[in-house]
Order: C-alpha cells, then sequence, then structure tokens
C-alpha cells in the first residue's frame, strides 16, 4: 500500500499531475515517502523528466525535521559532483515537501541484485570506486567548514545507470530522519543492517565518516554475494571474494587482520582504484564497459520495470526502457550507450550433424547498380563530346594566318568559297 494517498483521478485522457509536474509512473516507495517519474514543461515547450520525490506530511509535521529537510536541501543545491544525484528543486506542494531529482535511467544496486543474483566482482569493485569518489568529496567538505556525512550508504541508495554511470542517492534526507528517529536509530533515518557495530547499539554518537565507509564495505559485500551476511557470516564470505576485492572490502568492514582502514577518502578510492584495474585486467575488460554491457542485459531481461516504474492509474501507458532506446526517445542516452557498446556475442559453432547456412551469392553487378552504369554512361558521353569540341578549337586555331584580322579573313573565305 502506497504511504502517500494516490493522485486524484485526472480527466479522461489527462495525467495526474503535482503541481507543475506531471506524474508518469510511481519508481519507488520507503520509508520517507515515494518516489514518481515525472515530467515538467518549460518555456517554449523544453521539457524534463526528473525523479520526484514527495516527503511523507507525517513527518513533515515534527518542526524539527521539516527545519532540517530545508538545510539539507539548501546544502544539496549546492554540491556538484558527477557521482552525486543532484538536486534540481526543493518545494512544497500544499502540505508534502517535495524535491526534484536528476533522473538516472538504470537500476540502483538492490533492485539490481534481486533482479540478476549477485554482480560480476570487477562491477562491484567499479561501482565501489565511484561510490568512494562521491564519499571523498563530501568528507572533505565538499567547499564547506567541515566534512559532509552521508548517513545512509546502502544498495538502494546506488544508482547504476546505462553507460557505467554510478551516482549516489538520498544525501541529506536520512540525516534529517534522524532527528524524529533518534541519532544511530534504524527507522527512516540510517538503515539498521548497514550500521557498524559502534553506532548500531543504539549510542548517541555523532555520524563520521567511518560510518560511511563501513556501509560501503556492507553494500560491496552484499552486492558481491547477492545475499546479506551479518555477524559472523562476514569474514567468511569476504574470504571468498577475489583477493584485490576482498582485501579491500575486508579494510572497509575493518576485520581483524586486515590491516588497516584507509585514513582518506583520496586513499580509499585510490585502493579500490588499484582493484578496479586488477579485476579489470583478470577478466580482459575495463570495468565500465564491463558495468555497461552488465547493467544493458539487466534491465533489458523480460520483466523488469524498475527503469520504466509502475505507471501512475488512468494515466497512457509509459514506455519501456527498450522502448525508448529503440524509438529514438532520449537522443542522449542513445549516444551514451553508443560511447560503451556492449560486447559482442562469440559465434556459435554448427552442430556436426547439421550442414552449415548456405550463403546467397551476391547479385550481379548490373542488377544491384543500374542507376549507376546509366551515370558513367552518360559521363562518358559528356567527356567525349568536350574532347571533340576542343579537337575542333585546335583545328580552327590551326588554320588561322598568322596575319589579318578575324574580319578580314572571315570575308575573304567567305569570297572564296563563293567562287
Amino acid at each position: 500500500m502506497s504511504v502517500i494517498a494516490a493522485p486524484e483521478a485526472p480527466a479522461a485522457g489527462e495525467r495526474a499531475r503535482f503541481g507543475r509536474y506531471e506524474l508518469l509512473s510511481v519508481l519507488g516507495r520507503g520509508g520517507m515517502g515515494e518516489v514518481m517519474r515525472a515530467r515538467v514543461v518549460g518555456l517554449a515547450g523544453v521539457e524534463r523528466e526528473v525523479a520526484l520525490k514527495r516527503v511523507r506530511p507525517d513527518l513533515t509535521t515534527d518542526a524539527r525535521f521539516a527545519a532540517r529537510l530545508v538545510e539539507e536541501a539548501r546544502l544539496a543545491a549546492r554540491l556538484t559532483h558527477p557521482n552525486l544525484v543532484t538536486l534540481l528543486e526543493f518545494g512544497r506542494e500544499g502540505d508534502e515537501y517535495f524535491l526534484a531529482l536528476e533522473l538516472v535511467e538504470g537500476a540502483d544496486l538492490r533492485s539490481a541484485v534481486a533482479m540478476g543474483g549477485p554482480v560480476p566482482s570487477a562491477v562491484v569493485a567499479y561501482v565501489g570506486r565511484e561510490v568512494a569518489r562521491a564519499l571523498a568529496f563530501l568528507h572533505r567538505g565538499a567547499g564547506q567548514r567541515a566534512p559532509i556525512v552521508h548517513g545512509d550508504v546502502k544498495p538502494a541508495n546506488v544508482l547504476v545507470g546505462l553507460g557505467g554511470v554510478v551516482k549516489l542517492a538520498d544525501l541529506g534526507v536520512a540525516r534529517a530522519a534522524e532527528l524524529v528517529d533518534g541519532a544511530g536509530g534504524s527507522g527512516a533515518g540510517s538503515t539498521a543492517a548497514f550500521l557498524p557495530p559502534w553506532r548500531a547499539g543504539g549510542e548517541a554518537s555523532a555520524p563520521s565518516p567511518r560510518d560511511d565507509r563501513y556501509a560501503l564495505g556492507l553494500t560491496m559485500l552484499d552486492a558481491a554475494t547477492g545475499a546479506q551476511p551479518r555477524g559472523d557470516a562476514v569474514r567468511p564470505e569476504v574470504a571468498k571474494l577475489p583477493a584485490p576485492l576482498g582485501v579491500v572490502v575486508a579494510r572497509l568492514l575493518a576485520l581483524p587482520g586486515a590491516g588497516t582502514e584507509p585514513a582518506t577518502g583520496e586513499a580509499l578510492v585510490e585502493a579500490i582504484d588499484a582493484a578496479v584495474h586488477a579485476l579489470g585486467a583478470a577478466a580482459g575488460e575495463h570495468a565500465e564497459a564491463a558495468t555497461a554491457r552488465w547493467l544493458d542485459a539487466l534491465v533489458a531481461a523480460p520483466g523488469v520495470v524498475h527503469a520504466r516504474g509502475t505507471p501512475v492509474a488512468h494515466t497512457p501507458s509509459v514506455p519501456t526502457l527498450a522502448e525508448r532506446r529503440s524509438g529514438g526517445v532520449s537522443t542522449a542516452l542513445s549516444a551514451l550507450q553508443t560511447a560503451v557498446p556492449s560486447a559482442p556475442a562469440p559465434p556459435t559453432a554448427a552442430p556436426p550433424s547439421q550442414a552449415p547456412p548456405a550463403v546467397a551469392a551476391p547479385a550481379p553487378e548490373t542488377a544491384r547498380r543500374p542507376a549507376a552504369r546509366v551515370v558513367a554512361r552518360v559521363f562518358a558521353v559528356g567527356v567525349a563530346l568536350g574532347v571533340i569540341a576542343l579537337a575542333a578549337y585546335a583545328v580552327e586555331t590551326r588554320l588561322r594566318p598568322s596575319t589579318g584580322s578575324p574580319v578580314t579573313l572571315s570575308a575573304s573565305a567567305s569570297a572564296s568559297a563563293s567562287a
């Protein structure tokens, strides 16, 4: 059941609306509210699709939460990083606060695991490195006065887009929710399954960058295993990972004997980057290309609806991702997919009992290119006429005397002819 009341039923042939946004489909629902795919049309018909997050009204009745949400939205609007979901607009419609966010065509990591099982190690390392870059940017202050802690790093907040784009979502919203649930709580704020041991007990310690790095380690482990190992099951599962990836995850989780956790975000990025290159070299494919190919195959599988969402009631059907890609609706998306093409499938040998398929002989040149032959003949005739004209001019020039005007010559020739 939806955590937010469904929009009023629109008139026949119209779409449901929320303020100036046209609602297209439901992308997901959670403890904070509902996320919808929406379209906004600007001047001269310029339109843009966004991910519209509508915050639960019962949360914003808490004055502290509402004030913190506004503060965090103000901060998020000033942050620009290629691995962070961009906040496009923050506003209020009636008694509902909303955030219009950059729309990422693809799937979140939790949905990807649910749809396709364990994620390839090279992809896990690549996604982890991109998230680590976002965290390094936040932890060094992002141009602000103090480090910024995300507070809710988990697979559901890691978005993987077509072409290998990786974005970390929900910055600030989870931290505002902690004011309602209490610091270190496990409700609508930080997710309990990804809290570090030093906060899982409910201690009111202030969030720190170390919390985010620990949550990233669990996120990578969950993606690589396709499960959610916790407690005593963590160390055996980490030991099963390929060495470059397992070393990084073990250090993020501060497992005994794993070595010292990277002291800075930049050091963490460098450590994961080394794993990315090692795993990519072992697989014989660049990790970014492997990620793009993996996600393309995932979202193209039958029954996948995450990238499209569940259509809003009383609205015309929303084209699927495959339809959007084949129909050329999104030129930018098509260009992104072309930039990182999928690897071609290996050729399949015919069974011994079957003869190889016959190959049709190429059509004769005259049948395939009649127009070309006609053009060639016309060109040849033109060349021949030009040669004749040049020859005539040369003959006339040689017959001219060396003295006398052309008029006198012409008169003498006429007289001779008449005689």
